[in-house]
């Protein structure tokens, strides 16, 4: 039996840094304000700490790298949503020993979604999850059927998690709640992808900077 591949190095040594830098957030980042421009840095912060930057959507911030792309849009209702990704970029690297095949992969190295909604304040987050949940499964088709929810804690705070079946891909909605206030977090992964799986990590620590903000606006 030949030995287990091993992971590119560098993807490792990503996310030991974004960890960290993760980890020390509080000590001052630069900030992107909701409609994705860049704000000054105070004079009693760092002008970037350990490549992050701080996305503040009103009602919520989430740190992500410093070169991540922010678009944010409106829809028809007036409710922002925002897609973060990372720059294009070619990634070529090698599995295992030299004589290995070799892979190139141009796809976004990580590419998420966030947007803003409501529920009604008496309503638990797992009653809305469920609910969600169960008219996704009546309204699908024999394929589309077993979408999955459940409450998961993330960065210290409960989370709702639907899982909607997608083929050879994973799709994770992340729903944070507080009061009548909604913020999803999306992201996917295609399993044919040479890097599919190890994005996960990725996202979980980008997700594991998710916080409330003080202000109520979206």
């Amino acid at each position: 039996m030949s030995a287990p591949r091993r992971p590119p190095t560098f993807i490792y040594t990503y996310l030991v840094l974004f960890w960290v830098a993760a980890c020390g957030q509080s000590n001052g980042v630069r900030h992107d304000s909701a409609d994705g421009r860049t704000s000054s840095p105070s004079t009693n912060a760092p002008t970037v700490s350990y490549g992050l930057k701080l996305l503040q959507g009103g009602a919520f911030t989430l740190a992500i790298p410093l070169e991540a792309i922010v678009d944010r849009q409106v829809d028809s209702l007036g409710k922002p949503h925002w897609n973060v990704r990372a720059p294009a970029q070619l990634i070529t690297a090698g599995l295992g020993t030299a004589d290995t095949t070799r892979f190139t992969d141009d796809r976004p190295l990580y590419t998420l979604s966030i947007s803003v909604g409501q529920k009604p304040v008496a309503q638990s987050l797992k009653a809305w999850g469920d609910s969600l949940v169960a008219a996704h499964e009546a309204a699908a088709d024999e394929l589309e059927r077993g979408e999955t929810g459940e409450l998961v804690t993330v960065a210290g705070t409960e989370a709702y998690l639907r899982e909607p079946t997608c083929g050879d891909c994973g799709v994770y909605i992340f729903t944070f709640a507080k009061g009548d206030r909604l913020v999803e977090v999306e992201y996917s992964m295609d399993t044919s992808e040479p890097l599919g799986v190890r994005k996960h990590g990725i996202y979980a620590l980008m997700l594991s900077t998710f916080r409330w903000s003080a202000s109520g606006a979206p």
